[in-house]
């Protein structure tokens, strides 16, 4: 039996009748032997921290900066100057419209031949010169002339409209052509109206 045959050259058996691949106990793995070991990996964990920090840096400097600027803004919009403009007064507000007129303040004696004017032409026709003498007269109201004229100026009278009321009134008596009505109305001793009045007194009633 050579020892290629001999049972002690032969490699340990496993159990189940199959030998053990691979060098025997004791023996250190050839060259390229084995399972190889893959390269140790790189790692980048440090630097990719850095940047990331660095990156965030930034980031904060990008916010403050626009912070910074917009808060510029803000004290430039609200500097003094702008703050005057905004506070002074538009030239409309400066205007102020016209202040109306005070009430004429008149003497008791004065208001009270006013309110007897007013009183006349709601009763009936009176010329400008026919309500003075009703007014000043000592038949009338017995006003001083002067408070009787002031009344006169101080009512709003239509003298044409009253020539015409007047030569109605006439009218309805009858007999009254249109010279006799103008002289009814213009006479003294009539209406005391003015002769323009009284001839539109007259045509206002179809003579």
């Amino acid at each position: 039996m050579t020892d290629q045959q001999h049972p002690d050259n032969l490699p340990p058996q496993q159990p189940g009748g199959q030998y053990q691949q691979g060098p025997p106990p004791g023996y250190g793995a050839p060259p390229g032997y084995g399972p190889t070991q893959p390269p140790p990996r790189k790692r980048h964990r440090v630097r990719n921290t850095t940047l990331a920090i660095a990156g965030a840096i930034v980031l904060i400097i990008i916010i403050a900066s626009v912070a910074s600027s917009g808060k510029d803004n803000a004290a430039v919009g609200s500097s003094p100057g702008s703050a005057a403009s905004s506070q002074a007064p538009s030239p409309a507000a400066i205007t102020s419209s016209p202040a109306a007129p005070a009430a004429p303040q008149y003497t008791p004696e004065q208001q009270q031949a006013i309110e007897a004017a007013e009183q006349y032409l709601q009763m009936g026709s009176f010329s400008r010169l026919g309500l003075i003498q009703q007014l000043d007269s000592s038949s009338g109201n017995g006003f001083p002339e002067s408070v009787a004229e002031f009344a006169v100026n101080h009512v709003k009278a239509n003298w044409d409209q009253q020539a015409a009321e007047a030569a109605k009134g006439y009218m309805q008596q009858g007999g009254f052509s249109y010279s006799s009505m103008v002289q009814q109305l213009d006479s003294p001793y009539g209406n005391d109206f003015t002769y323009s009045q009284a001839v539109y007194g007259a045509k206002a009633v179809g003579l």
